[in-house]
């Protein structure tokens, strides 16, 4: 305080008026600054509903899509299991065919060698005989 002021001079310039009327004027003034406050409130809350919804909507259709790959997969799982099934079975089909086939030629065959096992040994056994029949064999 300067010098020579009392505490009454101080405040002598200061309007006085009741702490209610004061409580009033405050809660005025703070309802003024809080409504705007309040109306960004209301948007954010807006705002952050729509952001939920759309990611409600992001995880729906994802879950969605998820779904139909997996089914599109297990539509090319099964068509390649059918396709192996049938290569497979095509395979063996020809190779039961052609081992068939190898069989006869192997019989074919065994018995030509029968047939010349045979004659060669006839014909050694005429040529180590003393006989003169060979001759006849030749003739």
């Amino acid at each position: 305080m300067p010098c020579g002021e009392t505490r009454l001079q101080k405040h002598r310039n200061h309007r006085i008026c009741p702490v209610e009327e004061a409580a009033l004027d405050q809660k005025g003034e703070l309802k003024t600054v809080l409504n705007p406050i309040k109306e960004k409130l209301e948007r954010f809350t807006k705002v952050k509903q729509e952001c939920e919804k759309t990611a409600e909507h992001i995880r729906n259709q994802a879950q969605h899509t998820e779904r139909q790959v997996k089914a599109e997969f297990q539509k090319l799982h099964q068509f390649l299991r059918d396709e192996e099934e049938a290569r497979l079975a095509a395979l063996r089909k020809e190779e039961e065919q052609k081992s068939q086939k190898m069989k006869e030629k192997i019989e074919t065959i065994t018995r030509h060698v029968s047939t010349l096992s045979d004659k060669i040994t006839a014909i050694e056994k005429a040529m180590q005989s003393k006989d003169l029949s060979l001759l006849k064999v030749g003739a």
